[in-house]
């Protein structure tokens, strides 16, 4: 499976974080996003950062992630599945301390479907998906 390390070698690469986790040069936060030209980054990696989106603001914060790539630009998202989450907990898979790790500050996990659907309505088309255990992982594309 292509992972978020994988894809991360080229210098065109936006890395989208927390603030938290803000440390290494190429790493922005949502916020600095207006501080990029729009259509000028060929890839956008947001890897764990989707779900401290409040829900209804998602399909906008999408729109201008979308809006900063070129036009043949990618979004690479990693991050959990809410419905996953819960099946390993009710099959008692995930240990509550973990729970808590995943779940805090969380305020819009969402399903991989929920989130094809709304990448899909913002603009984007899906290049491949891919669910293991408790993660998703979407490349998606800018229409051309």
């Amino acid at each position: 499976m292509t992972t978020v390390t994988d894809i991360v070698t080229n210098t065109d690469v936006v890395i989208l974080t927390t603030e938290q986790q803000k440390q290494t040069e190429g790493h922005y936060t949502l916020s600095d996003l207006e501080n990029l030209e729009n259509d000028s980054v060929n890839r956008i990696v947001a890897q764990g950062l989707l779900r401290f989106v409040p829900y209804d603001q998602l399909g906008n914060v999408l729109a201008a992630i979308r809006d900063k790539l070129s036009t043949s630009g990618e979004l690479i998202i990693e991050d959990v599945d809410i419905r996953q989450i819960a099946y390993q907990i009710v099959k008692r898979h995930v240990a509550n301390p973990q729970i808590s790790k995943i779940l805090a500050n969380t305020q819009s996990s969402v399903t991989l479907s929920e989130m094809i659907s709304i990448l899909q309505k913002v603009g984007f088309s899906i290049e491949d998906k891919k669910l293991v255990q408790s993660s998703y992982y979407i490349k998606a594309k800018c229409y051309a």
